[in-house]
């Protein structure tokens, strides 16, 4: 969040990570209270790892069944810096284009704090402060389910642009 009186202009700027220099980017102009959005690449301090928890598929019994996909995940992030850091955990979440099929998240996922993100549909993100050293867990999971005599087929799209 831009704080101060006057507006950023446009332009290049060095970016610097605990007193290191790690590269250059491009600022645009930025009125006060506006937010200020620069890349600073990978945080070799910040650990995350997203491991399968969970995943079972059911096909009918007899006709007019459904059937269902589970998928669980846990991701589990740590902050290795020695001062606190917020950080954001986003993560998708299957959304149909057919009625017929419903898509439920688990009942023991962590809840977002955001259930989706600016208009980006079936994204889900995590925001939390870690303190030094802190580690926690998120579990994200869903349930599909749809009718028996049809096929879902599963096509990532890229996300809209920020």
């Amino acid at each position: 969040m831009h704080d101060e009186e006057a507006p950023l202009l446009p332009g290049e700027v060095s970016l610097q990570r605990d007193g290191t220099y790690v590269g250059k980017s491009r600022l645009r102009a930025t009125a006060p209270g506006e937010l200020v959005d620069l890349g600073f690449g990978v945080d070799d301090r910040v650990k995350v790892s997203r491991v399968p928890v969970r995943r079972s598929e059911s096909e009918p019994g007899w006709i007019g069944q459904s059937k269902t996909d589970v998928r669980e995940f846990k991701t589990t992030v740590r902050n290795l810096h020695a001062q606190p850091m917020r950080i954001v955990v986003y993560d998708r979440l299957p959304f149909a284009e057919n009625t017929s099929i419903t898509v439920e998240q688990s009942k023991d996922m962590t809840p977002p704090t955001e259930k989706q993100v600016g208009d980006k549909r079936g994204v889900v993100s995590w925001t939390y402060d870690y303190a030094p050293g802190e580690s926690r867990d998120i579990r994200h999971g869903y349930r599909l389910r749809w009718p028996a005599e049809r096929d879902v087929i599963f096509e990532p799209k890229p996300l809209p642009a920020s």
